[in-house]
């Protein structure tokens, strides 16, 4: 894990005979991703009956099965079917301009398939392997009686829920121990004494790193980028405190 440290500090006095500190201090460290997930939707239509529309995408399942088991990582890697569903309608071409009609009420089947893949570096592979699945089963076309087009999405990366809780404590830790250092560096240097905790108040953000960070070469092709995970945390620590002789930033 790596970390990094932002920090910002506010020191306010009041009066000769009360004053008050305020020490915000922000931590953030980052963590790789644990695991890939990517999205599959299966699409054929222009059939007479849903059996038939349905058993076209498990076609196209099995296919997907296929190119999954070959790129398949750990034991815990899998696909799921998050749903499968028909309904009777026109299609068209271009749906949005309801131009090129194909075919009219006919029955359209979509399988969405969710591949959960614990080894990152086989993202890539796989990726390529259903991009060029989906050239061949085709896109819409009027000349075909009945068809099947696949649309394949980007893999998206995340933390396994106990690295990801790892990763905001290490956050965590850093921003609340740098507000005790700078509340004891100020408590020595202003004269300060009989500081009274008031409050202490943390805010959490979990993001990806907004920039690409890290280019790895995958083990059955090209190269992968994938974004790292940081978490931050903000700690905001009030104390009340007695008049310092001297308080300066």
């Amino acid at each position: 894990m790596k970390s990094k440290l932002a920090l910002m500090m506010a020191v306010v006095c009041g009066s000769l005979s009360a004053g008050s500190i305020e020490v915000i201090a922000t931590g953030e460290a980052e963590g790789k991703p644990d695991y890939f997930v990517m999205y599959v939707h299966l699409n054929s239509f222009c059939y007479d009956t849903p059996n038939e529309s349905q058993a076209a995408n498990e076609r196209h399942i099995a296919q997907v099965m296929a190119l999954f088991d070959q790129h398949k990582g750990t034991d815990k890697d899998r696909v799921v079917l998050e749903s499968h569903h028909s309904l009777k309608k026109n299609e068209y071409t271009e749906p949005a301009k309801y131009t090129g009609l194909i075919c009219e009420q006919k029955w359209r089947s979509t399988a969405k398939l969710k591949i959960h893949h614990q080894a990152i570096d086989k993202a890539y592979g796989l990726k390529m392997a259903l991009v060029d699945f989906a050239g061949q089963v085709g896109k819409p076309d009027p000349a075909k009686p009945q068809q099947s087009y696949a649309q394949i999405y980007d893999p998206g990366f995340a933390q396994f829920a106990t690295n990801l809780n790892a990763t905001q404590a290490a956050a965590d830790k850093m921003a609340w121990d740098d507000a005790m250092k700078r509340f004891l560096n100020l408590k020595g240097r202003c004269g300060i004494k009989n500081a009274k905790l008031l409050s202490a108040t943390p805010k959490y953000e979990s993001r990806p790193v907004g920039v690409p960070v890290e280019w790895v070469k995958g083990t059955d092709g090209g190269p992968l980028h994938y974004e790292n995970y940081v978490q931050k945390a903000t700690w905001t620590v009030k104390w009340e405190v007695d008049a310092a002789p001297t308080c300066s930033n």
